[in-house]
């Protein structure tokens, strides 16, 4: 079978996509056995492709997408280990969204999402038998240009070729046409009527009208592209107003202009370019290919229905949910997504991690009763819930941690009311704050309560490994920094 950087399946190459970006020190015989044995996992009794014949078409199709700019190789004795790597300060959109534009397509997506919308105007009302006749029409052209282009290479070259399945003609299907024009309707593509209004039999169609203009949104779409987790359809209403390749002749012309410097200053003025709204110093871009996931999740939250999950551990173990879907968290932290969700075997409630899930499936629509019972139950944990923990509402931990706030530091007071995720912050003194909260696992704080080091005056908490973890980290800091009689820090 011909290469082709095409996929028929994302799910296919999203495994090699996070092992090159997440990893990329793992060389061709590591990734190969890891990838054997999880492709064993998934499936015992069928034939499997070759690992390694599977781990080169992958890597190709991936730096066939991405180029030698993020995908490269470094060569080592034992062997050469291929890496994607991206500079955010650099790039004014993610890269990655690239994988979702090149799926395969087949005659049918030609048929009814191109060629269909070609004929439709917002001045002609056509049946669903007008639009089939039309249709056919294209198909017919096709075809005949198909014979044509055949018939003069057979001149060239004497050789009669057979033509392939894809290229005889074929009959329209009134019911997926009627299915298509339904959802084109459904999402306001298209508008639907009586024919009977413009004297035809059954439902007419027309073009909708679109007042919306895309280039006065063109910073919202940009932001959203970068930020949200199904940000890829951003990236393609960018596509289609031609933004991004716009924005990276102009970053290329930009850059050419400014003097090559290593000074900080310089650096600020190349990242800093009038001509572009955003740019991030902390840019979390492996959300992207969870999008699919994310889709079909949200899918699930609104339409209340059941979620059957499929989730591979750390230690590649496949373990399948039966869901209910609540909501989505998203750690601006880590840039990590959860899944708050109800898990009908155990009857709890509890996160799963969205990167982790290599399949989402829609399953029948939740009781009502049982749905707004386990909104109640996640409405009285959500106030204790702080990071990944989540467990009995009368099993919390106590935090309290009073800081010190300088009379010109109102930005730090500023900090600890935006930054806290629950609890409270009140004031004890002139220049001290005191935040109270009550969590179901006080551990889980204590890489935001470092950052307030140096400011603390006490920290208590009904979980005494807490102030014990902290206590320990300053003395090993002290230990490191602050210098003894055989240190030359003094």
């Amino acid at each position: 079978m011909p290469y082709s950087d095409l996929t028929k399946n994302f799910e296919n190459v999203r495994d090699y996509l996070k092992e090159f970006y997440i990893y990329g020190f793992r060389k061709r015989n590591e990734i190969v056995l890891k990838q054997d044995q999880k492709e064993k996992k998934r499936n015992e009794e069928n034939e499997r492709t070759s690992a390694a014949r599977t781990y080169d078409d992958r890597k190709r199709k991936i730096k066939s997408w991405l180029g030698k700019t993020y995908m490269q190789d470094r060569d080592y004795l034992e062997g050469r280990v291929p890496y994607i790597s991206v500079d955010s300060r650099e790039i004014v959109h993610n890269p990655l969204y690239t994988a979702f534009k090149t799926s395969t397509f087949s005659q049918n997506d030609i048929l009814y999402y191109f060629f269909l919308l070609d004929f439709m105007t917002k001045d002609e009302w056509l049946s669903v038998r007008e639009i089939m006749t039309n249709l056919r029409s294209y198909m017919a052209k096709i075809y005949d240009a198909v014979l044509e282009v055949k018939k003069e290479r057979e001149k060239r070259t004497g050789k009669i070729e057979a033509i392939d399945h894809d290229d005889k003609k074929f009959e329209v299907n009134e019911k997926n046409v009627k299915k298509i024009l339904d959802e084109y309707v459904r999402v306001g593509i298209l508008r639907k009527e009586s024919g009977k209004l413009h004297e035809k039999r059954g439902n007419v169609f027309t073009l909708a009208e679109n007042s919306v203009e895309l280039n006065s949104w063109k910073d919202a779409i940009q932001f959203f592209s970068e930020m949200n987790q199904l940000g890829v359809i951003g990236s393609y209403l960018l596509d289609k107003m031609n933004q991004i390749e716009e924005m990276n002749s102009s970053i290329e012309e930009i850059e050419s202009k400014i003097e090559k410097d290593d000074s900080r200053l310089s650096d600020q003025k190349k990242y800093q370019v009038e001509s572009f709204t955003f740019y991030f110093k902390h840019h979390y871009l492996l959300y992207a290919l969870d999008s699919e996931i994310i889709l079909n999740l949200l899918l699930g939250i609104r339409k209340k229905r059941y979620l059957e999950v499929v989730v591979w551990s750390r230690k590649k173990k496949k373990n399948v949910f039966h869901v209910v879907p609540l909501k989505i968290h998203v750690s601006t932290q880590n840039g990590r997504v959860y899944l708050v969700c109800y898990n009908a075997e155990k009857s709890d409630i509890r996160l799963l991690r969205v990167d982790f899930m290599q399949k989402v499936e829609q399953k029948e629509i939740c009781d009502e009763d049982l749905y707004e019972k386990i909104q109640r139950e996640y409405a009285v944990r959500k106030p204790y819930l702080w990071g990944v923990e989540i467990g009995d509402p009368k099993e919390t931990s106590h935090v309290e941690m009073t800081i010190q706030i300088g009379d010109d530091e109102a930005y730090i007071l500023q900090r600890l009311e935006r930054e806290k995720r629950n609890g409270h912050v009140e004031q004890i003194s002139a220049n001290q704050y005191k935040y109270v909260a009550d969590v179901f696992d006080a551990m889980e704080l204590l890489p935001w309560i470092r950052t307030f080091t140096g400011r603390i005056a006490k920290l208590e908490s009904s979980n005494p490994l807490l102030k014990q973890k902290y206590e320990e980290d300053l003395e090993k800091l002290y230990a490191m920094y602050g210098g003894g009689d055989e240190d030359d820090v003094s």
